[in-house]
């Protein structure tokens, strides 16, 4: 806080994600392995409520791949990126929702109409996105 001279910071558990409801949570996940802390002081903030909505953010983006899949659906014209998914007929623990990230509509001379659905997180999935370390430089 630069008015008065104090650091600023929060922390938020990476225990669970809303986009994703299914018979694990990424804290159970993670349980198996040691306690890990992620800091993050790349963007100056001057508010507390700026800190704390900030590690809120970066928790839900290190949860949002925590389960990744590709699928394909045949016929369904409404998937679009964001919106939720229900996974079914597949055994525990992948059945359930998920938030769709990237959809591609295909179609084409002999073939059924299909939808293919990427659940991947927010993560870059490029080779600079790799090379950068997937932090894309200034915010």
């Amino acid at each position: 806080d630069v008015t008065t001279k104090k650091e600023l910071t929060a922390t938020a558990p990476a225990k669970s994600n809303p986009a994703i409801g299914i018979g694990t949570t990424p804290g159970k996940a993670a349980g198996k392995f040691k306690s890990a802390k992620l800091v993050d002081a790349q963007v100056p903030y001057d508010r507390q409520a700026e800190v704390k909505h900030a590690a809120d953010a970066l928790a839900d983006d290190v949860t949002s791949s925590f389960a990744e899949l590709e699928v394909v659906v045949r016929g369904t014209p409404k998937l679009r990126p964001g919106l939720p998914v229900a996974l079914a007929d597949v055994g525990a623990p992948f059945e359930g929702k998920y938030t769709a990230t990237s959809v591609r509509h295909v179609f084409g001379d002999g073939k059924h109409y299909e939808a293919w659905v990427t659940v991947s997180g927010r993560q870059w999935r490029s080779l600079y996105g790799l090379a950068s370390g997937g932090g894309g430089g200034d915010r």
